[in-house]
C-alpha cells in the first residue's frame, strides 16, 4: 500500500501545479498590472492620472509583490470589457496581512480592505480581498491601488463576477475548514496517544501540527473570527512568524526522536541538535523583533531542515528503521511545497497562488502518515515487549515457565495459602540418567527428550497446575489447592505418563523414567524451606533407585518403583 503513495503524490502535485499555472495564464491574459515607483506621489496626483506615464509593467503578469513596509502604488487594467450587469469584483488572492486602498472607476473616495480589523469584510471568505466594481470596467480603464505589504510573498490579481466570487468563497471555505479541522483532529489524537502511552514523540508531533495550524490560519485570516487570537494575529505578521519558527523547533525535536537518530543516524542526530538551536534562535528573534531580516533567514533555514529530514529518514530507513518509511513518504510533499513557498520571496513562481493550500494539504497528509507511523511504532514496541515478556516467562525449549517466572508465581501462591489457609504442594521432577542421554546421543537429542517429557507431563496436569523448567533437566510442578495425598497421585500419573512407553526421537526409541519429590506447604515456613523439603524428597527417590515418587521427609513415599 505504501508503494502507491509516491505515485499518488506525484499525480496530485502535478494537478495542483497545472491548476495554478492555468489560473495564472487565464488571469494574466485578461488583467494588466503596473507599478509606480514614486514614493512621494500623492493620491490626488495618481488618481488624476498625472503619473500614468511613470507606471511600469509588473515583473509577472497579474501579480503584485513589494518589499519593505512602505505603501506602493499599483494600477490594474482589464484587457476585456467587464459590464456592470455581471457585477465584477477585483480580487487580491492570498493577501495575508496586505492592506489595500482602492480607487475604482465612478467612485471619488477610496475603500480600504484587509483580512483583519475594521477593514475586513465578513461577507467574503479569507481567500482574497474583494473590491466591488459597481460601474463595471472598460478595457484600459484604471483601478488605482495603494498597497501596504508587510510580507514579500506575491499576491495574485484577478477580476471575477459576483457569481464566481461566491462560488470561489464557498469552495475555499469548505477546503480550508476541512484541512484545518483534520489537522486539529490529529493534534488531539497525538495528545491522546501521549496521555495514554507517555511517549514524548506525540507531544512534539502535536506541537508541530498546532503551530502549523496557527501559522496557516493566522496568515490565511481564519483566526479573525476567534476572540483574542484575531486581535493578536491581526496585529501583523510577527505572531504568525513566531508560530512558524516555534513549529520548526517542534519539528526538529519530533524528527530527532521519531527517527531515533542517536541509534540509526548519529551524524544526523548532531546536525538536528544544531538545527534545533538555530530554530530556537529564530523563534526568539521573531518574538522580540519584527525585523524583516527574520523572513529571509527563516526561508533559508526551512529548506535546509526539510532536506535534513529527508536525508535522515532515508539514512534511518537504510539502517533498518521501520518508522522511517512513513516519514519518507509523508515528508516528500512537505519538502516540495515549502521549497516552492521559500522560492517566492526571491522572485520565483510568483504567479502560483495555490501554494498555501498545497502546504496545508501536505502537512495534513504528512501528519496522518506520521500518526500512523507512531501507532505502528508503538505496536512494534508492544510486540517486542510482549515477546521479551514471553521469553522471560516461558522457556523456549519446553514451553514451561522459566525459573524467574515460577519464583514469582510460587511466592504469590505461598502468600495466598498462608493468608487463606488453603493447601499447596510442589513437586521437583528429574529425568533419570539425563546426562547419559546427552553424552551418548548429543545435546540435540537431549533437548528433544526434555521437550517430549515436558509435553507428556503437561498432558496429565490439571488446569490450575503450573509446570516450570527450574534448571537443566530439573522441572518443578506447582499445585495450588492440593493436599499431599492428591499431589502424590498427580506425581504418580506424571511418572507413569513418561515411563509407559519409550520416547520416539527420529530413529531412536529411548526409554525414560522420572524421579519425583513432593512436599506440602506448612504454615509459617517460607518458600525456600518448602523447596528444600521437596528437593529432599527428590533425593530420596534417586537414592531408592529412581523411577519413583517420594513425599516430604516426615511422611512415607506415595509411590513405589515399577
Amino acid at each position: 500500500m505504501l508503494g502507491t503513495f509516491p505515485r499518488l503524490m506525484r499525480a496530485a502535485l502535478a494537478l495542483l501545479l497545472l491548476h495554478a499555472a492555468g489560473m495564472a495564464a487565464a488571469a494574466g491574459a485578461t488583467v494588466q498590472v503596473d507599478r509606480l515607483d514614486e514614493p512621494s506621489a500623492t493620491a490626488a496626483e495618481v488618481v488624476a492620472g498625472l503619473h500614468d506615464a511613470r507606471f511600469v509593467p509588473a515583473e509577472k503578469p497579474a501579480v503584485i509583490q513589494q518589499r519593505g513596509p512602505s505603501a506602493v502604488w499599483w494600477r490594474v487594467r482589464s484587457t476585456v470589457p467587464r459590464p456592470a450587469a455581471s457585477e465584477p469584483h477585483l480580487l487580491l488572492l492570498s493577501p495575508r496581512h496586505t492592506v489595500v486602498e482602492a480607487w475604482v472607476p465612478g467612485r471619488a473616495t477610496p475603500t480600504r480592505h484587509a483580512l483583519y480589523g475594521r477593514d475586513s469584510d465578513p461577507r467574503h471568505s479569507t481567500r482574497a480581498l474583494v473590491v466591488p466594481l459597481p460601474d463595471g470596467l472598460q478595457p484600459g480603464q484604471p483601478i488605482y491601488l495603494r498597497v501596504t505589504m508587510p510580507s514579500p510573498v506575491p499576491v495574485k490579481i484577478a477580476i471575477e463576477t459576483r457569481a464566481q466570487v461566491q462560488e470561489g468563497d464557498l469552495r475555499h471555505a469548505a477546503w480550508r475548514a476541512a484541512i484545518l479541522a483534520a489537522t486539529l483532529v490529529l493534534v488531539v489524537l497525538a495528545l491522546t496517544y501521549w496521555i495514554g502511552v507517555g511517549d514524548r514523540s506525540f507531544v512534539y508531533l502535536a506541537l508541530l501540527l498546532l503551530f502549523v495550524v496557527l501559522f496557516s490560519a493566522g496568515m490565511g485570516g481564519e483566526l479573525r473570527a476567534v476572540p483574542g487570537l484575531g486581535r493578536l494575529f491581526g496585529s501583523g505578521p510577527q505572531p504568525a512568524r513566531v508560530a512558524a519558527a516555534a513549529g520548526l523547533v517542534a519539528s526538529c525535536l519530533f524528527f530527532r526522536r521519531y527517527l531515533d537518530l542517536q541509534q540509526y543516524a548519529p551524524r544526523h542526530d548532531r546536525l538536528f541538535a544544531w538545527l534545533t538551536w538555530i530554530a530556537v534562535g529564530l523563534t526568539l528573534a521573531n518574538l522580540v523583533s519584527p525585523s524583516a531580516l527574520n523572513v529571509p533567514v527563516f526561508n533559508a533555514v526551512l529548506p535546509v531542515v526539510a532536506l535534513a529530514v529527508l536525508s535522515a529518514s532515508l539514512t534511518s530507513l537504510w539502517a533498518g528503521n521501520r518508522a522511517a518509511r512513513y516519514l519518507t513518504v509523508g515528508w516528500l510533499p512537505v519538502l516540495v511545497t515549502i521549497s516552492l513557498r521559500a522560492a517566492q520571496p526571491f522572485g520565483l513562481l510568483q504567479d502560483w497562488t495555490g501554494i498555501d493550500q498545497m502546504i496545508s494539504v501536505s502537512y495534513a497528509f504528512g501528519g496522518v502518515l506520521l500518526t500512523i507511523g507512531l501507532s505502528d511504532k508503538l505496536l512494534e514496541l508492544r510486540r517486542d515487549r510482549d515477546e521479551a515478556s514471553r521469553r522471560a516467562t516461558f522457556d523456549a525449549l519446553t514451553g514451561a515457565y522459566t525459573r524467574h517466572a515460577i519464583d514469582g508465581r510460587l511466592a504469590q501462591e505461598v502468600a495466598d495459602a498462608e493468608a487463606n489457609g488453603r493447601p499447596l504442594c510442589v513437586a521437583f521432577v528429574d529425568i533419570d540418567h539425563f546426562k547419559r542421554i546427552n553424552d551418548t546421543h548429543g545435546h540435540n537429542v537431549g533437548d528433544q527428550c526434555l521437550r517430549y517429557v515436558s509435553l507428556r507431563i503437561r498432558n496429565v496436569l490439571r488446569g490450575s497446575d503450573v509446570l516450570a523448567r527450574y534448571g537443566g533437566d530439573e522441572l518443578l510442578v506447582l499445585m495450588p489447592d492440593t493436599t499431599l495425598s492428591e499431589a502424590g497421585r498427580i506425581a504418580e500419573r506424571m511418572r507413569e505418563a513418561v515411563a509407559c512407553r519409550p520416547l520416539a526421537l527420529d530413529d531412536l526409541r529411548l526409554p525414560s523414567t522420572l524421579s519425583i519429590g513432593v512436599a506440602e506447604y506448612v504454615p509459617g515456613e517460607g518458600v525456600e524451606r518448602l523447596l528444600e523439603r521437596a528437593d529432599g524428597a527428590l533425593y530420596r527417590s534417586k537414592s531408592a533407585g529412581r523411577n519413583r515418587v517420594s513425599a516430604q521427609e516426615s511422611l512415607e513415599a506415595t509411590g513405589e518403583a515399577t
